[in-house]
């Protein structure tokens, strides 16, 4: 086997410490994370200074060091092994520290798949409001409108407002009865 040797002073010599520690396989991406802070404290280095030095890219040097912002039941589960890369990005994914740590706690009780993990976690990241919200009155032409539509149409029809967005909705019994709805718009928009 090959070997090279090199003169280094101490503080390069705790770099090329730090970037072999780093670039061996069995190092579970706690341990990588780590080794990048400590990189980056020791050195006085930046992230996008690190990831040069280890030959990868910045964003994956700082998606590294998320992780150590996990709860530190959450870490320890991805030291062991126990949740994988994508259940920790799940937890990530949660704003606050409390919904992190009940997301971690569901994790292990309910041994949630990543898929599952995403889908609670945006639950707790959604805007939730949980004051029941105040509904907007309709605009007197919306209501004008679908009285004239439903009149014309001889079928229910209601107009509805919802987050910036409106719709018309206009009920039919069937496939013939909506072939007359068809047919009664073209006839009225010509």
């Amino acid at each position: 086997m090959p070997v090279r040797i090199k003169d280094a002073d101490d503080d390069q010599a705790l770099e090329l410490a730090l970037v072999e520690n780093i670039q061996r396989s069995d190092l579970n991406p706690i341990e990588e994370a780590y080794g990048y802070r400590r990189m980056m404290e020791r050195r006085n280095l930046t992230q996008s200074e690190v990831a040069q030095a280890m030959s990868k890219g910045r964003s994956t040097v700082a998606n590294a060091l998320r992780l150590l912002e996990l709860p530190e039941e959450a870490q320890q589960l991805l030291f062991e092994e126990k949740i994988s890369a994508g259940h920790a990005r799940a937890i990530l994914s949660i704003p606050t520290k409390e919904g992190r740590q009940k997301l971690t706690d569901k994790l292990v009780a309910e041994k949630l798949t990543v898929r599952e993990a995403e889908a609670i976690a945006r639950l707790f990241s959604g805007k939730r409001n949980d004051a029941p919200t105040k509904k907007e009155p309709l605009p007197k032409t919306f209501k004008t409108v679908a009285k004239a539509l439903k009149d014309v149409l001889h079928t229910p029809v209601k107009v509805k407002s919802s987050n910036g967005k409106n719709k018309i909705e206009i009920e039919f019994q069937d496939e013939e009865d909506l072939e007359r709805l068809f047919e009664e718009l073209i006839a009225a928009a010509s």
